[in-house]
């Protein structure tokens, strides 16, 4: 395989095109910390996390998003409003996949230590974006967490061929 010339270069990162090989980003996750949370740097500011399934296959699957606050089990914090965006992707001025036109939306009242899983039959190439609001930070009820959490999230596809 012939590595070819340099398209891109930052502070100890090079990347090099290869010849005869496709560049091939199955899925991306944006917004989502380790542990699962999206957060907020404010707290009145709305949680927002981002997944994008892009292939490599581009036939009909099944989609999986969860959504959840098992995390934080407060009965003292409210509800958080849930918007779940299903659409088609474009790309952004920093070329990261955005929803271009929603084809499904989903809202709903999300309470402290549950989830609620939605599943879609989608077409690749998808993206998903989950905000939350208000977000809590734990910290203010006893816990030692100092973020602004929205909600847990994760995704999956799973082609159907």
């Amino acid at each position: 395989m012939f590595v070819g010339p340099v398209v891109a270069r930052q502070p100890g990162v090079t990347l090099r095109r290869i010849e005869h090989h496709p560049w091939a980003l199955r899925e991306a996750i944006y917004g989502v910390s380790d542990d699962g949370w999206i957060t907020a740097a404010d707290p009145e500011d709305t949680a927002s996390g981002r997944f994008a399934y892009f292939g490599p296959k581009h036939t009909p699957g099944t989609l999986h998003i969860d959504v959840g606050r098992t995390g934080f089990c407060s009965t003292a914090v409210p509800r958080t409003h849930v918007v779940v965006r299903v659409g088609t992707i474009v790309l952004d001025e920093q070329r990261s996949p955005v929803i271009g036109r929603a084809r499904r939306t989903e809202r709903f009242l999300l309470p402290n230590c549950l989830t609620k899983s939605i599943s879609l039959t989608v077409t690749p190439p998808v993206v998903v974006q989950v905000s939350a609001f208000p977000t809590v930070n734990p910290s203010k009820y006893g816990g030692s967490d100092n973020r602004n959490l929205g909600a847990q999230v994760g995704f999956s596809f799973r082609s159907t061929r």
